[in-house]
């Protein structure tokens, strides 16, 4: 006999989604909750996928093992301008796995990356993620953030931009930064920059 925990999927934003654990999917429409017995939800997670703009995306792989909150972009809207921000909560209500979908404002996200940097573009990227999956700072400027895997490891790697480097070494890395902790890092300082970080 296997026996399922509950689970009751919510979706609390205006799209349409489908859920799927890598076994299986469904469809979950705009503002509505559905109720699965049978749904596995294996320890590798789930993935949201929605069509926004005639485009498909992806979310990342999200646990829903364990209860968590985890702020997202689609992976196809990463490091873009104006990239849409979601949110996945996982908790247990009255023995059952509540897992609830949600858009979110920009402002509502864990992590907002300032620059106040004059000369200096700096580039941030999680740690055990590609680079192509990291976000430029320019100078005198900010922008919210999220990691690319939300389950993943809360360090990233601060990268600062060296301007007189050729274009694939224009960034050097220079610190590691646990987002969980709190407080001044450090300060940065360098030879070919006539500032300090």
């Amino acid at each position: 006999i296997t026996i399922y925990p509950l689970f009751v999927f919510r979706n609390q934003s205006e799209l349409d989604v489908t859920l799927s654990d890598g076994y299986s999917s469904f469809a979950l429409e705009s503002n509505s909750m559905k109720d699965l017995n049978s749904f596995s939800a294996s320890s590798s997670g789930v993935t949201f996928t929605l069509t926004k703009e005639g485009r498909e995306l992806h979310s990342p792989l999200l646990r829903v093992s364990e209860t968590g909150q985890y702020d997202f972009v689609m992976k196809e809207e990463y490091g873009e301008s104006n990239p849409s921000f979601f949110r996945m909560d996982s908790a247990i209500e009255a023995n059952q796995r509540v897992i609830t979908f949600s858009s979110i404002e920009p402002q509502s996200v864990a992590y907002c990356l300032s620059n106040r940097s004059c000369l200096s573009s700096l580039r941030v990227a999680q740690m055990g993620c590609d680079l192509a999956w990291s976000v430029v700072v320019p100078p005198l400027s900010s922008r919210m953030f999220v990691l690319p895997n939300p389950c993943g490891t809360k360090q990233v790697v601060l990268f600062v931009e060296n301007v007189l480097a050729e274009s694939e070494q224009r960034y050097a890395p220079c610190m590691i930064v646990d987002l969980e902790a709190s407080g001044e890092k450090g300060v940065i300082r360098r030879k070919d920059m006539a500032e300090a970080l």
